[in-house]
């Protein structure tokens, strides 16, 4: 069997605060496979919050993502490359640097059910600052 490329995963810094956007990606395509945000605990440096998130990000892929099990299971920082495009990488820098439409064009695979997809299509539709609610979806 051959196995798919590692996946990969790229930080960004919530200025002001502790956070840490964080999202695992296929390089192939560069889809988002999986995200969340590391949150520090007490005194704790923000790698140790990241390896954390990442740790839980990719048990859940593994148990929702049959396709994830085939595929090295320590996804591997994102290499800075001065002047290559990094699309995920950059998105994420963008977002933290209050972009907050940076986001939108990322390809996202969520694994779940029929109705959750289309739950996520919605609200992935629904634009920055707009009220919604989810009986309105």
């Amino acid at each position: 069997m051959d196995l798919l490329p590692e996946l990969r995963w790229t930080a960004a810094a919530l200025p002001a605060t502790e956070l840490t956007l964080v999202a695992v990606f296929s390089p192939e395509d560069q889809t988002v496979r999986a995200s969340g945000v590391a949150v520090p605990e007490d005194s704790e440096p923000p790698a140790a919050a990241i390896g954390r998130l990442l740790e839980t990000l990719m048990d859940r892929l593994v148990a929702l993502d049959p396709e994830t099990a085939d595929r090295e299971m320590n996804p591997r920082p994102v290499e800075p490359r001065p002047g290559a495009s990094q699309p995920v990488a950059d998105a994420l820098a963008a977002y933290a640097a209050g972009d907050v439409a940076a986001l939108d064009a990322l390809d996202v695979t969520q694994p779940g059910t029929a109705f959750r997809q289309r739950a996520w299509r919605e609200l992935r539709g629904i634009a920055p600052g707009s009220p919604a609610t989810y009986g309105g979806l």
